[in-house]
């Protein structure tokens, strides 16, 4: 993993704060808002027969492959090993086990799968598709940074965890031409569980989205 990842997706904690004092206060701060987003999951409206059938339509592999799971909870529980995804995500191009480029960026700003929405994810495959495949080279962070920013899509005082960021282009008219859906609003209540081999995808916590960078 490039160093510049690793050393700019942290932030510094301030030298007058004493670092135990702010982690607690952050632990028990992070546990009541975690608690509270998950509370905003709507119950997952998936069934057996909608999972089979994107099987069918080439967009979801094969349960023995990703060992995908339908939810029965209210909210997301998933066991070690399994990671929380959208079906608009797989529509999108998202694919397990993931790309790194996808860990990375992620690392870096310092946010979770479920923080971004489905057009974010269809920024990210095809901009790996036109390094990989047509400028002939790995997906360049850089230059991702470059082309797209990282935004907050709710309020300072509303902020959430399910879609609560999205890659937006900088300047539309310096890149590929891309049509965005806006019409699916009921994506984030098409949730289930899937293997996240070889645990690639940091852990689910279903804390909001507070970027780092």
């Amino acid at each position: 993993m490039p160093k510049t990842i690793i050393t700019m997706g942290h932030k510094k904690v301030p030298t007058s704060i004493p670092a135990t004092s702010t982690a607690a206060a952050a632990s028990s701060s992070s546990e009541i808002d975690i608690s509270e987003q998950l509370r905003k999951f709507s119950k997952s409206n998936l069934s057996q027969v909608n999972m089979n059938q994107m099987v069918i339509d080439d967009i979801l592999p094969e349960q023995v492959r990703i060992d995908w799971k339908v939810p029965r909870e209210s909210c997301p529980i998933p066991i070690h090993k399994q990671i929380v995804v959208f079906c608009s995500f797989f529509e999108h191009g998202f694919g397990v086990p993931c790309c790194s480029f996808l860990c990375e960026l992620l690392f870096f700003y310092g946010i979770e799968l479920v923080n971004l929405n489905p057009n974010s994810i269809l920024h990210i495959t095809i901009f790996v598709h036109m390094c990989e495949a047509f400028l002939g080279i790995l997906p360049h962070f850089n230059l991702f940074r470059h082309l797209f920013v990282l935004r907050l899509l709710s309020t300072k005082y509303h902020q959430v965890a399910i879609g609560g960021v999205g890659f937006q282009l900088r300047k539309k008219e310096a890149y590929i031409n891309v049509p965005l859906k806006t019409g699916n609003k009921n994506w984030k209540d098409e949730w289930f569980y899937c293997d996240n081999p070889p645990l690639v995808l940091a852990d689910f916590t279903g804390a909001k989205a507070i970027p780092l960078a």
